[in-house]
């Protein structure tokens, strides 16, 4: 008998320690809706959509356990389909605030991904957003393509070093539903199940800039999206991914920047009166890994980028550099249609460069109609 029972106590613990343990990278998989229950159901908000969300027991839509959510979109809340087929606030949501009856998770700095597995019962491909939003706005943005009729098991990669100071103070978990022509066809169904997250007690390592003392990012290397992370206001999808195909890099590789873009029409409505910008930065232990002080030694000083418009027709790209009190060198740049544009800063008047907090490159998705891609390489120093 007590034989038996240390089988069994070690054959439990294999099982804890299998469903503990994510197979690719050896974090913890930390389960955050399995959709088991009417709780976990009555715990998430809709917004800006008519229809329901309910607990679904039809095995053909659940991807693990007995139940998934079921997600029916019959409208959109604002009956403006130009909003929300293009994914921004107007678009069909699911909310999970951080802290409710049934949930509670406010810090994120210990996450490397999060995953859900969605099913798309409708005839049309759909995207879904994930995006956490804290006290300072998107934390976090990205999107996976929803093929019809199969299940996705969609992930969604933390780059832990864009968090920098923050990561602390999340306000909300938002899965958008978006895709083009999703309301010409009556309802849009969507099952959800096994929302996850995998953790990680691996301390962030500071980078460590190699190479010439120029060189910022020349994406050479797989590595080097490490140093950047997506960024956007408000709630565009960008993702960022590495490239190898030669037509899109001068040498080596290069950065792949995917957008999925808003209508021109809101900035009409002084919704947004920024535009929404959607773009890629350097993340703040690159920056500080950087001597910027070298430009201070030139006539002639530049920081530049080569930056590719994978679209049929010309974008307007900005590339702006801010110090710690918030002083800004900005340049705005016409990116040509299915071509490189090299876009530099040359004015540094007033910036601190031993104090630079951000370098950003974006576009202004604004004037965007379609999902778009540009690549970025070779981000440098000139002197």
């Amino acid at each position: 008998m007590k034989r038996l029972s240390r089988v069994l106590t070690f054959l439990l613990v294999c099982f804890l320690c299998m469903t503990a343990c994510n197979a690719e990278g050896g974090g913890r998989t930390q389960m955050l809706y399995s959709f088991e229950s009417y709780e976990e159901i009555a715990s998430i908000h809709l917004a800006q959509f008519i229809g329901k969300a309910s607990l679904n027991e039809d095995s053909d839509y659940v991807s693990h356990g007995k139940s998934s959510l079921k997600v029916e979109i019959e409208e959109p809340w604002l009956l403006q389909n130009t909003w929300t087929q293009k994914n921004n606030e107007a678009s069909p949501r699911l909310t999970i605030d951080y802290e409710n009856y049934f949930f509670s998770m406010e810090n994120v700095t210990d996450t490397e991904l999060f995953g859900v597995d969605v099913y798309n019962e409708s005839d049309l491909p759909l995207s879904v957003v994930f995006w956490i939003k804290d006290r300072q706005g998107i934390l976090l943005s990205s999107m996976a393509e929803i093929a019809p009729h199969v299940w996705t098991e969609a992930k969604f990669p933390v780059n832990r070093h864009a968090f920098a100071d923050r990561g602390e103070e999340v306000l909300s978990y938002n899965f958008s539903i978006v895709g083009e022509g999703m309301f010409s066809s009556g309802t849009t169904t969507v099952y959800f199940d096994r929302f996850y997250a995998v953790k990680t007690t691996d301390s962030v390592v500071p980078l460590i800039k190699t190479g010439e003392d120029l060189k910022i990012l020349d994406f050479n290397s797989l590595e080097d999206l490490s140093w950047v992370a997506a960024f956007n206001d408000y709630a565009p999808a960008v993702n960022i991914g590495y490239n190898v195909d030669s037509r899109y890099a001068a040498e080596g590789g290069s950065l792949k920047l995917s957008v999925l873009c808003m209508p021109e029409n809101n900035i009409l409505f002084g919704l947004y009166p920024n535009g929404q910008r959607s773009g890629v930065l350097v993340v703040k232990d690159g920056l500080d890994a950087v001597d910027f002080t070298l430009l201070k030694y030139s006539y002639s000083p530049k920081v530049s980028c080569n930056f590719y418009n994978n679209s049929a027709s010309a974008q307007t790209v900005y590339m702006e550099m801010t110090d710690g009190d918030g002083n800004a060198a900005k340049v705005k740049a016409s990116a040509l249609a299915y071509g490189w544009t090299k876009i530099s800063i040359t004015d540094f008047t007033g910036i601190d460069l031993s104090d630079v907090a951000t370098l950003r490159i974006y576009v202004d998705s604004c004037y965007i109609m379609e999902y778009e891609e540009y690549y970025v390489d070779d981000i440098r120093m000139e002197i």
